[in-house]
């Protein structure tokens, strides 16, 4: 990458360990102070530990050693590849007072530079001010996920807020599968075509999966295989005497789902919950539609909560920007399914 006037006031480069509480508290200070990565060091470390390093990329001021911008990642892989392997990204956030403008973009620039990745997930965008950017600076694909749901009919809602039904479908069109659910990654990969999955953006690797959904320290994920060729990730929420339960990733062909369409019908009605929920970019409607998922529109009437932590009863859009025209992502892609406190 050629020099530029960033060169001259600045270094980038990915954080060592020692840095981890001027990252904290750089997150505390100029992001939220409240913030589970401002405060909470043993999630941190999970989130982000890499050995000696941490998955963060920092702008430091060559004058006064100071961090300037911080972003963190999320490799999909344990062994990133060029040109291979594929990346998220979490929180990316300039100083306020920072005297060189586009800062931001430029950290963007640096880390596909130095990761030289197959493609790159960005999760959470700010319409107003970050996707307008990345969209006309970076040429990047970007746009407001998908927000699908399949409702329990009942006569009263405590976290969705219903004022029309929809139609609940009662039979299915396509050939149904049952559900089976994986309790290790040992099990899963017994069973799962993770071949067929590495031809898709984002690649996830069985590190990636173990640490992700297996092993994560706060919440617990339910996987539900659907044959072999695809894995369904989901956990459960519990709110005001009522439960729901999100779907946030699909692992491998995500076409399958079509033919689960019962099966998370039987998952609703066996558990209580008032409905099942994927917010999604690059799954087929026709196949989501099969599967008896309906779509919460922008301005739709009907209420399918997002925010649980705190609980907020409004629908909330997220927006996604990525370098890759066919990926297809989820709310669990970078940080968007990231606990706020224990």
């Amino acid at each position: 990458m050629t020099m530029n006037r960033f060169d001259e006031k600045y270094i980038f480069k990915i954080a060592d360990m020692e840095e981890l509480d001027d990252i904290m508290g750089f997150i505390r200070e100029y992001w939220n102070k409240d913030h589970i990565l401002a405060n909470d060091k043993d999630f941190f470390l999970y989130e982000f530990q890499n050995g000696n390093k941490l998955n963060y990329f920092l702008a430091r001021s060559k004058e006064t050693n100071a961090i300037e911008a911080i972003m963190g990642f999320y490799p999909y892989e344990k062994e990133m590849k060029p040109k291979e392997s594929c990346f998220s990204g979490g929180i990316l956030k300039v100083y306020p007072k920072c005297a060189v403008p586009m800062l931001g973009v430029e950290m963007l620039r640096r880390i596909y530079a130095l990761m030289q990745q197959k493609a790159y997930i960005g999760n959470g965008a700010n319409p107003v001010t970050a996707l307008p950017l990345e969209t006309r600076v970076l040429r990047h694909h970007g746009g407001r996920h998908r927000h699908f749901y399949i409702l329990d009919k009942r006569d009263e809602y405590k976290i969705a807020k219903i004022v029309k039904q929809p139609e609940i479908m009662s039979s299915f069109s396509t050939p149904q599968k049952p559900l089976m659910e994986y309790q290790n990654v040992q099990e899963m990969y017994q069973v799962f075509d993770d071949a067929a999955f590495k031809e898709r953006i984002p690649y996830k690797d069985a590190w990636y999966v173990q640490k992700r959904y297996f092993s994560h320290s706060i919440y617990h994920y339910q996987m539900f295989g659907i044959g072999t060729k695809t894995v369904l990730v989901g956990r459960e929420v519990n709110q005001n005497g009522a439960k729901v339960f999100r779907l946030v990733d699909i692992l491998g062909d995500v076409t399958e789902i079509r033919y689960a369409g019962a099966a998370l019908r039987e998952l609703i009605e066996h558990n209580g919950y008032e409905y099942i929920d994927l917010y999604e970019h690059g799954v087929s409607e026709d196949a989501l539609k099969e599967a008896g998922f309906v779509e919460r529109t922008e301005n739709d009437r009907n209420i399918i909560p997002n925010y649980f932590e705190p609980f907020v009863q409004k629908n909330i859009e997220i927006y996604y920007h990525t370098d890759a025209e066919d990926a297809v992502i989820f709310k669990a892609d970078g940080d968007q399914d990231r606990p706020n406190f224990r």
